[in-house]
């Protein structure tokens, strides 16, 4: 559906992809949607950009390919017609990718960017036990697509945590900072830091960033900072500017964090530049705070007052609980 008032209004539901006869529906499933719009561009024209979805699509098995491929499709009309058959974008020979985020580039309308997890490799020699993220870009507003690159290798999160009953999964979220840098946070599954875990294993949240397009990734960094072996996962991340030049951009990572209790930690990364005092960055927290629940209390000191960085990344986290 499309947002044509602002939020107050919605139009009718917009098909994007439909499988019309029956036998197409016994064969064929569409799972975790993503969807992009490329406002990039210096026109401000007031029409929106290109539309850019893509899912993983389900279906049968051939020789080349199958059950599972990502596929996107696009739009030219802000999202209210999507006229082309879907485009495979992951390597057939994968055969299992799931979870595909797609994001569009913050300085040119036409290029796109999806990562998705592959996990076909964990039953193959030399790999077993660890899935995949991939890349793709396409430049020219998702006609086409890049050949698949490797962005870095995981050990999977387990279906279900010991003494757990929902699923997991390792999900790739992806931003795009102004300088069209890409960012990737995801949840990996590492040797557990204490004796006596259940499994000998903690989920821990990592983050690896491109500088060029996406042809190479940094070394992943873990993001949580906490001590224990509490698992964390179902990660989000978003780049934001914050409108002052002396200012560099920061990223927001939140965390969902099970210990026997719910936890958020708003991690805050400056690549270069200085934040020039707390109270903007207890102001900004304080407003995401309330608007998920007016009654969070603080469980830590706000940062020092003036935060520098150089050459190398500096992190900080304030945390809080419910």
């Amino acid at each position: 559906a499309r947002d044509v008032r602002r939020g107050d209004t919605w139009s009718d539901r917009i098909i994007i992809n439909a499988y019309e006869t029956e036998a197409e529906r016994e064969v064929f499933l569409d799972d975790k949607n993503t969807f992009a719009v490329n406002n990039a561009g210096r026109d401000r024209n007031g029409s929106t950009g290109i539309v850019v979805a893509c899912w993983g699509q389900n279906g049968p098995v051939f020789a080349d390919r199958g059950p599972q491929q990502v596929v996107c499709e696009r739009s030219t009309d802000g999202g209210r017609s999507w006229p082309d058959e879907p485009t495979r974008v992951s390597p057939g020979l994968q055969r299992l990718v799931i979870a595909p985020h797609v994001v569009a580039d913050t300085r040119d309308p036409n290029t796109f960017y999806v990562i998705w997890l592959e996990y076909f490799s964990q039953f193959q020699p030399g790999t077993e036990g660890t899935n995949a993220y991939y890349f793709s870009k396409s430049t020219d507003g998702g006609r086409t697509w890049s050949p698949a690159s490797l962005v870095t290798r995981i050990v999977p999160l387990p279906r279900v945590f010991p003494q757990q009953a929902f699923r997991n999964l390792s999900i790739p979220i992806v931003a795009v900072g102004p300088r069209s840098e890409l960012y990737l946070t995801y949840a990996d599954y590492n040797p557990a830091s204490l004796p006596g875990d259940l499994d000998g294993m903690q989920a821990d949240i990592k983050l690896t960033k491109s500088l060029d397009g996406g042809a190479t990734w940094t070394p992943p960094h873990r993001v949580n900072q906490d001590v224990g072996d509490a698992d964390q996962f179902q990660q989000y991340i978003r780049v934001t500017e914050n409108g002052k030049k002396m200012w560099t951009p920061m990223v927001v990572v939140i965390l969902a964090t099970i210990n026997g209790f719910q936890a958020f930690d708003f991690i805050f990364t400056l690549t270069g530049g200085c934040v020039a005092d707390s109270v903007a960055i207890s102001a900004i927290l304080s407003v995401r705070l309330r608007r998920s629940n007016d009654t969070l209390p603080w469980l830590a000191l706000p940062p020092p007052a003036r935060i520098c960085s150089n050459a190398a990344s500096t992190s900080f986290v304030i945390r809080c609980c419910v």
